[in-house]
């Protein structure tokens, strides 16, 4: 809801329709929302977040019914490497974003695509939202 155009004052929607259909095939999982980003998919880690309705969003925040705004793609990446995951697909295509998500792969299986996907991920990841107490270890990648 947070990235999501939301109806002018006269009832218009700028966007579409707010939901988010998924579509289940065996290898994978992909999503939409029906917004282009407010910044490219390939800086959604490092870039600051922004939100389309600050004011709701806030509110939502104080009432503890959402967290605070640009944690959600650093918790996937996290959770996609601690489980040695393919890297998921982030893509702004006709005014939609699309995210894929893929079933287990080893490395090795993987497309050149995906591969330099991942290793950009995880760079970005360690660079750009590690913690000021955690050392940064560009070795680490390889020791897995």
């Amino acid at each position: 809801m947070m990235e999501t155009d939301l109806p002018t004052v006269s009832g218009e929607c700028r966007g579409q329709a707010v939901k988010r259909p998924a579509t289940v095939p065996l290898d994978a999982l992909e999503t939409t929302n029906p917004d282009l980003p407010l910044v490219s998919p390939d800086r959604f880690l490092d870039l600051p977040p922004r939100s389309r309705n600050e004011v709701p969003a806030s509110l939502m925040r104080r009432m503890g019914l959402c967290e605070e705004q640009g944690t959600g793609i650093d918790k996937v990446i996290t959770a996609i490497e601690l489980h040695q995951l393919p890297p998921p697909d982030f893509r702004a295509e006709g005014g939609t974003v699309r995210v894929k998500l893929f079933a287990p792969r080893r490395f090795a299986e993987m497309t050149p695509d995906e591969r330099i996907r991942a290793c950009y991920q995880h760079a970005a990841l360690k660079t750009c939202c590690r913690r000021p107490d955690e050392e940064l270890d560009p070795m680490q990648a390889l020791r897995h």
